[in-house]
């Protein structure tokens, strides 16, 4: 009976393991820019959008994987993770390692086999980047935060490449009003759970109210906001040609909430 029980979860452990929403969030901004970088008028191939969407899913979740694997000890120290699945047992550190590695070698190859080796080459760096980099750096130093950053700002990399086979400049502007946009949401999440992490071993920048770290955060955060709108310009610019003129109005509105927001943050750390 437990057998059978353990057999019947395993699909929704893998899923926990590889964090399956937010890789699903991750394979969205390939997916949008699969479509941006499609011919304006013309319909995105269907196919290529649904293999470029799975390669890359699996990619993430193998990411995600290797990074539950390796931090057993800190996560069993933290509330907000002390019931995932290598923690708790449910899975043992070798079964998440041998999951973690099936699944990034079978999205990478199904990107590199049906998509095209730019994009496999994308995906495959991007694991190395949040398993090898990222993962060891959040107990190293706070600059995990853009490191972190960084890797989300590729998958847009990844659908453009899978649409043209190559990286135009439309396909470095999506990245980087990714980049951009993720920098104010991370730093806020961290002083928001910034006991948790320190319970955790992990090195973030934001620390208590009025203290000089979380000024510098406050400030990075403003910052981060004016680079998103001034990527929001590059976008709709001749050259680049990738939104509407409407689409920086709409823009220049909900950067100019977000600022305020930051603006708000700041003031009251």
């Amino acid at each position: 009976g437990g057998r059978t029980a353990r057999k019947a979860s395993l699909p929704a452990l893998y899923a926990e393991l590889g964090k399956a929403k937010l890789s699903g969030l991750v394979t969205f901004t390939a997916a949008a820019g699969f479509v941006v970088a499609s011919p304006l008028g013309a319909p995105a191939s269907l196919s290529g959008l649904a293999l470029c969407s799975a390669g890359t899913m699996l990619a993430a979740m193998g990411a995600s994987a290797f990074n539950q694997a390796s931090e057993v000890a800190n996560d069993r120290r933290m509330k907000r993770t002390a019931r995932r699945p290598v923690v708790t047992g449910a899975l043992s550190v070798p079964h998440a390692y041998a999951a973690a590695s099936a699944s990034s070698v079978a999205g990478v190859a199904l990107l590199y086999a049906a998509v095209n080796p730019l994009t496999a080459a994308l995906g495959a760096a991007n694991v190395v980047l949040y398993a090898g980099v990222y993962t060891p750096l959040k107990q190293v130093t706070f600059w995990n935060t853009w490191v972190g950053a960084v890797v989300g700002a590729i998958p847009p990399l990844m659908g453009y490449a899978a649409a043209t086979g190559g990286l135009p400049a439309g396909a470095w502007v999506m990245g980087g009003v990714l980049f951009a946009w993720q920098m104010p949401h991370f730093l806020t999440l961290a002083y928001m759970h910034r006991a948790d992490y320190a319970a955790g071993g992990y090195r973030m920048l934001p620390k208590e109210a009025g203290s000089p770290a979380l000024r510098r955060a406050t400030v990075a955060c403003m910052r981060h906001v004016a680079y998103l709108q001034g990527l929001c310009m590059a976008a709709a610019a001749p050259m680049v040609g990738i939104v509407t003129p409407w689409f920086l109005v709409e823009a220049t509105v909900l950067n100019a909430v977000f600022f305020y927001c930051a603006y708000g943050f700041h003031r009251a750390g």
